[in-house]
């Protein structure tokens, strides 16, 4: 099978890469074959799963999100194990981001022929729910889709919503394809390293949400009325669930005004 690399020139005549979304699960599949400790997730996991649900919509990207499931791993250590794996087909990487102090994750540019191909962000983060995925010929190891939502939700539950349509369009999406079990999600919440925030920004400024969501350029992007009802609903079905007497319960403090709004 044949990738194509097209290369952007941008205004400042900085080169930029767009990968065909095939050179990205070349990638990941190769580094899951070499039996790397990861877990994959972010935007490739999500378009597999609208894929397999017949979804309307599509997830595209540009860069390859995991998690480390090795102990105490070093930038370096990462660093070797990607460039090894990835040598025999032709790819070079390069460390932009590392492990240090309070930053979780650590950053790596992957090339071919000397032109960037993407991005990869490896985080040290707790995944409780992951399961086999496949696309074509590649097979990797990835997070459910409850895993998704739940980081996703917790990426909106602050005042950093507005930086963030991309959540919730795919909070929408995939509760629009798959029966998502929100104990499952609550679950995921509790074993991550992430905290979920109040909603109060969700809850309270819905005016300046769809203004942000309204600058986001994608195809078939959804209703922003319907993609609001849904994400607000779910911060109301997770302050639900803290308040019974369960052993699934989350921190969290919910904007008073939840129970006020009309959507």
């Amino acid at each position: 099978m044949q990738f194509i690399i097209g290369i952007i020139k941008d205004v400042n005549n900085y080169m930029k890469y767009a990968p065909n979304q095939n050179v990205l699960y070349e990638i990941i599949g190769i580094l899951s074959e070499a039996d790397l400790p990861l877990v994959f997730k972010g935007a490739n996991v999500t378009n597999i799963l609208l894929k397999q649900s017949n979804s309307p919509y599509t997830r595209r990207t540009t860069d390859i999100d995991s998690s480390w499931k090795g102990k105490n791993p070093t930038t370096e250590g990462i660093e070797s194990l990607l460039k090894s794996a990835l040598k025999p087909y032709g790819y070079t990487v390069e460390k932009i981001r590392e492990l240090k102090g309070k930053q979780v994750s650590a950053g790596f540019r992957v090339l071919k022929d000397g032109i960037p191909v993407t991005k990869m962000d490896i985080d040290i983060h707790n995944v409780k729910q992951c399961e086999k995925y496949s696309i074509g010929t590649v097979e990797f190891i990835g997070v459910t889709a409850e895993e998704i939502i739940a980081d996703k939700l917790c990426a909106v539950s602050n005042e950093h919503v507005y930086r963030r349509s991309k959540d919730l369009m795919d909070i929408y999406s995939l509760t629009e394809a798959l029966n998502i079990n929100m104990n499952d999600v609550i679950e995921s919440i509790n074993f991550s390293n992430h905290k979920l925030g109040s909603f109060g920004e969700l809850a309270l400024n819905k005016e300046k949400i769809f203004e942000a969501y309204s600058n986001l350029k994608v195809s078939k992007k959804p209703d922003f009325d319907e993609v609001y009802e849904c994400v607000l609903n779910y911060a109301k079905d997770i302050s639900k669930k803290k308040n019974q007497k369960s052993e699934l319960s989350v921190n969290i403090d919910i904007a008073d005004d939840f129970d006020d709004i009309d959507i």
